[in-house]
């Protein structure tokens, strides 16, 4: 069997963690100066939603939960936004870090790996996002993280799973992703599903190879381990959700059956014919003659005023299911364009809409950066280099760049070509590698694109983040040694 090929350099052999460092000091140290510009982070209104549950300790499930509780932890030692804006900075830096020594140890020259990490530091979005308090961040540093132990596990035919205490890592992986988003546990059970395969798919003898002395029984390590994996993020998933959410007295929301009510904020547009009965359910949500519609933000359906009564979807959800599908009954088409319309910003390149990039905006004629929305909690913008708000803001955003710097920023920040790159970068891998596993590290980020197609609610550029990230970390994969086919094995494969 083909080892893997080290580069040169000793800084980088095994994914050491000097060469790690290397990678992580450049995004640690401008991220930094944003957080310092920008202080104390990026705040939109969901972030404000968020901090006031930490102020008054009453939580709801609606951002989920699980952020919420971590923001309450974090706040703990150090009572500011900022503190959560370190934390993300350190975990996305570390997640770089370690994704590019690994493929330094997977054979890819240095200077791709320099490149990446030079793009990765001084891209808009990585910029913002790192300091924006958002679930969506750590959210796809543990999606990332999770990819890139598929990605290890197909490069050493399941070899690495064998390692002491992986099926750990990558349980608390598939865990952390399914916790800190609504939709997370689709992605996390893709991503383990993607595992169990390859454990399942490799004899056994092969995917075990440079272990000593366990004789029979460690022939089935790998399998056995990725279904432990899978034991435990399951696990814990339910443990968040059931005793500790009940210790906390976390309060369910009806997030999910937005989805629905937004399907059936169309077909109250377009007229479709609704019987007496729905109808007075629908009254008892919001005066129908009251609900608005916009078929891409949700928002300006489920936020009026008065506040959309929820408390009957909780009482009775399969009420409004059925009032859902017997309108799609009706016209299906309402129902397929109105996705068609939710969705175009991730598909459209040249989307004509409004693209939430973060919640740094900026006014174009006059430069009037805002990145705190306005509160009663106290918090307010304050930089710490205050001459730098200006050239920031316009380095994000490409205000004074002429057209064409205009129109590279309006690239950089699209969805669709995030979206579009990771696609063709899975189909470039597997015709390079000549095999079907090779996309499977972007089960993950291929799942949340999914799963952000059928219910996007908004057009915010942090939802097709994790595509835009893998399309980062990964592209050095096209130069990567050949022979990586057949991998790291064993104690190699070092994490």
């Amino acid at each position: 069997m083909a080892s893997v090929n080290r580069p040169h350099s000793r800084l980088f052999e095994n994914g050491g963690i000097k060469g790690g460092l290397l990678f992580a000091l450049p995004p640690i140290l401008v991220w930094g100066l944003f957080l310092a510009v920008f202080w104390p982070g990026l705040m939109s209104n969901d972030s404000i939603s968020q901090w006031e549950q930490v102020l008054s300790g009453h939580f709801v499930d609606w951002h989920p939960a699980f952020d919420t509780l971590f923001i309450w932890l974090v706040t703990r030692a150090w009572f500011t936004p900022a503190a959560v804006a370190v934390v993300q900075i350190l975990a996305l830096a570390g997640l770089v870090a370690w994704a590019l020594s690994r493929l330094a140890a997977m054979g890819v020259p240095r200077k791709w790996l320099f490149i990446a990490d030079a793009v990765i530091t001084l891209s808009p979005a990585n910029a913002t996002l790192s300091i924006s308090i958002w679930k969506d961040v750590l959210y796809t540093v543990f999606l990332a993280a999770l990819s890139l132990m598929v990605l290890e596990v197909v490069v050493s035919q399941g070899a690495w799973l064998a390692g002491r205490g992986r099926w750990v890592w990558l349980g608390l992986a598939a865990a952390l992703t399914a916790l800190f988003r609504q939709n997370g546990p689709l992605p996390a059970l893709g991503g383990l599903g993607a595992v169990i395969f390859v454990a399942w798919r490799y004899p056994p003898p092969l995917a075990c190879f440079g272990e000593r002395g366990k004789g029979v029984r460690i022939t089935r390590l790998p399998l056995r381990n990725s279904l432990l994996a899978l034991v435990l993020a399951v696990g814990l998933w339910v443990g968040v959700h059931g005793p500790l959410f009940a210790e906390v007295g976390v309060q369910p929301s009806a997030i999910g059956y937005s989805v629905f009510v937004h399907q059936i904020a169309a077909h109250l547009a377009a007229g479709t014919p609704i019987s007496s009965s729905d109808r007075a359910y629908l009254e008892s949500l919001f005066p129908v003659k009251d609900w608005n519609y916009n078929c891409a933000y949700v928002d300006y359906t489920i936020w009026s005023t008065p506040p959309f009564n929820w408390a009957p979807v909780l009482q009775s959800p399969w009420r409004l299911l059925s009032i859902y599908l017997e309108l799609a009954r009706r016209d299906p088409g309402v129902n397929l364009r109105h996705m068609a319309c939710e969705s175009a910003f991730m598909w459209q390149i040249n989307y004509h809409g409004n693209i939430l990039r973060s919640p740094l905006t900026v006014k174009a004629n006059n430069l009037e950066p805002n990145w705190v929305r306005d509160n009663q909690d106290g918090l307010v913008q304050a930089s710490l280099l205050p001459g730098l708000v200006a050239p920031l803001s316009n380095y994000v955003y490409g205000l004074d760049a002429g057209l064409a710097g205009r129109w590279f920023t309006r690239t950089i920040w699209s969805p669709a070509i995030a979206v579009y790159l990771m696609i063709l970068l899975a189909i470039g891998l597997m015709i390079q590698r000549r095999s079907l596993l090779w996309g499977l590290p972007f089960v993950p980020a291929g799942l949340h694109v999914l799963s952000i197609l059928l219910n996007a609610g908004s057009s915010d550029y942090r939802y097709l983040y994790p595509a835009a990230l893998m399309v980062m970390l990964a592209w050095p994969l096209l130069w990567a040694k050949r022979e990586e086919q057949a991998g790291t094995r064993g104690d190699e494969a070092v994490v």
